[in-house]
């Protein structure tokens, strides 16, 4: 699978909140793969007062389970 790895603009979000944050992903770059973005992700931004829990990443029109462990996201393998 061929792919580059880019910053984009995301959204971190729960129940209850949510914020926009800028990660590292890689991007798809075979047309007709189905997916625009794959692992590696990354949050480059991660200074938040979320509380340790999961929350759902949304990067583009794909949403990915992400951790907070420690105060720390947990990057998506």
């Amino acid at each position: 699978m061929t792919s580059q790895v880019f910053t984009f603009p995301a959204l971190v979000r729960s129940r209850e909140r949510e914020r926009f944050c800028t990660v590292s992903a890689a991007r798809n770059l075979e047309p007709n793969s189905g997916q625009f973005f794959r692992s590696p992700i990354k949050i480059l931004d991660p200074a938040d007062d979320f509380p340790d829990g999961t929350y759902e990443l949304v990067l583009g029109a794909q949403t990915f389970v992400l951790t907070k462990r420690g105060g720390k996201y947990q990057p998506i393998p």
